[in-house]
C-alpha cells in the first residue's frame, strides 16, 4: 500500500482541471508575486512609490532653483489570512469506503471541494481589497452596465478616467459582476459581428478579446456593497486639488471604505478607501486625490448601495501567496507536498498528520492582497 501522501498524489493533481469553479476574474487578471508574501501574518511591507513634486522656473544665478517638493511614500501589503481545509481520515470510514469501492471517488470529490472552497475565499477577498481601493467610480449605481445595445460608452467612461490617472494602456483588466457580463454577453451583440470587427470567440465561448484594451473577466466574488449611512456632511476648509485627506463636519452616520461621493462644483465621483469610526473627522481617498480644488463647505453626496465592476492596470492589484508558516522545530507533519493549479497559478499546501487510529489531510495557503497603485484601479458602478 502507498504511504504518505503517494497514496493521494492521483486525487490531488486530477482534480485541478476538473473540479466546478466560480469564476475568479481578480485571480487571472491581477499581479500574481509570491515574493510579496515573505513576512509573518500581519507584518507590513512596504513598497516605496516616489511622488516628483511641483514643476518649478529656471532662475539664473549663482546656484540652482532647490525648492524641493518630492516625496516618497509607501504602497503597504501584508499577508493577512493563513487557512487550511483539514480532512479527516479515521480507520474505520476508510474501511467502509474500500469495501464499497467508494475510497478513490470520495477522496476526489474532498480534495476537488476544498481546492474550489479556497479559490473563492481568496477571490472574494481580492474583490473586497479592490473596491476599497480604488480612486474612482463611474456608471449609476443601480444601472447594470452595458444595458443598451451597442453602448459601448462603459468601457470608454473606464478608459477615460484610467487615461485622466496616467495608468498605462498596456495590461488593462475589467473584472465584471455576473450581471454586468450577462449585459455583455446577451446586448451587446456588435462584440459578436464578425464583419464589424466583433468576434466569433465572443459567440462560441462567453469571453472575448481585449475590447478597448481591457482583457475581459468575469467574478463570483464580486457583490453588493452595503453604503454607509453618512449623510450631510461638508468639506471643513477649502482642498486642493490632489488632496486625499479631507477635513469634514456637519454631518451624521458612518462611512465605510468602498462608499462613493461627489463634490459639489466637481461632478466626478470618489471612492472612498477607509472605514470612518464613530467622531472620525477625515475622509480618505485613494491616488491622485481630487481633481479639482473645493471650497470650504462644499457639500458631500454620498452614493448608495451598488454591485460593482472593477477595472485596473495589473500591477495595480497584486496577490501574494505562500506555505503556511511553520515554528523552526518543525510540527507533527507526516508529509508534504505542493500543488500549483495550473487555472490560477496558486500553490496549495498539501499536508499529512497521522494521529491514533486516524490522520488528517490538510490542504492550505496564507495569502494576502493589496491595491499598490489606487489612481490605477476604477469601479463601475451597477
Amino acid at each position: 500500500m502507498a504511504s504518505g501522501l503517494n497514496q493521494f498524489i492521483g486525487p490531488l493533481y486530477d482534480e485541478l482541471d476538473t473540479f466546478n469553479r466560480e469564476s475568479t476574474g481578480f485571480i487571472a487578471g491581477a499581479e500574481l508575486d509570491t515574493s510579496l508574501a515573505g513576512g509573518a501574518i500581519g507584518q507590513e511591507l512596504s513598497a516605496p512609490v516616489g511622488n516628483a513634486g511641483k514643476v518649478v522656473s529656471v532662475v539664473e544665478g549663482v546656484s540652482p532653483n532647490k525648492t524641493d517638493t518630492s516625496s516618497v511614500e509607501s504602497a503597504v501589503f501584508k499577508v493577512e489570512r493563513s487557512e487550511v481545509i483539514p480532512i479527516m481520515l479515521s480507520g474505520e470510514s476508510a474501511k467502509g469506503l474500500r469495501a464499497s469501492g467508494n475510497n478513490e471517488r470520495v477522496m476526489r470529490t474532498l480534495i476537488q471541494d476544498a481546492y474550489r472552497t479556497l479559490s473563492n475565499r481568496i477571490e472574494t477577498y481580492m474583490a473586497e481589497k479592490a473596491v476599497a481601493g480604488a480612486s474612482r467610480a463611474v456608471g449609476k449605481a443601480g444601472t447594470t452596465p452595458f444595458g443598451t445595445s451597442a453602448d459601448l460608452m462603459d468601457f470608454a467612461n473606464l478608459a477615460k478616467v484610467l487615461d485622466e490617472n496616467g495608468c498605462p494602456k498596456t495590461e488593462r483588466t475589467l473584472v465584471l459582476s455576473g450581471a454586468a457580463m450577462a449585459n455583455l454577453r446577451g446586448k451587446q451583440t456588435i462584440l459578436t459581428k464578425v464583419n464589424e470587427s466583433g468576434s466569433a470567440e465572443f459567440l462560441r465561448t462567453g469571453y472575448t478579446a481585449p475590447v478597448m484594451n481591457f482583457r475581459i473577466f468575469d467574478s463570483q466574488g464580486l457583490d453588493i456593497h452595503a453604503a454607509g449611512a453618512g449623510t450631510g456632511y461638508l468639506l471643513n476648509g477649502a482642498a486642493v486639488a490632489g488632496s486625499r485627506e479631507l477635513a469634514i463636519d456637519t454631518g451624521s452616520g458612518l462611512i465605510k471604505a468602498g462608499d462613493t461621493f461627489s463634490i459639489a462644483g466637481d461632478d466626478r465621483t470618489y471612492v472612498v478607501n477607509k472605514d470612518m469610526a464613530s467622531g472620525d473627522t477625515v475622509l480618505s481617498i485613494g491616488r491622485p486625490g481630487l481633481k479639482a480644488a473645493a471650497a470650504d463647505n462644499a457639500a458631500l453626496t454620498f452614493g448608495g448601495a451598488y454591485v460593482p465592476s472593477v477595472g485596473f492596470h495589473k500591477k495595480a492589484l497584486v496577490l501574494g501567496t505562500r506555505t503556511i508558516a511553520d515554528p523552526a522545530t518543525g510540527d507533527s507533519c507526516d508529509d508534504r507536498t505542493l500543488v500549483t493549479d495550473p487555472v490560477t497559478g496558486i500553490t496549495f499546501d498539501v499536508r499529512l498528520y497521522k494521529e491514533y487510529h486516524r490522520s488528517w489531510l490538510e490542504i492550505g495557503i496564507a495569502y494576502g492582497a493589496a491595491v499598490m497603485k489606487p489612481e490605477n484601479v476604477v469601479l463601475l458602478l451597477g
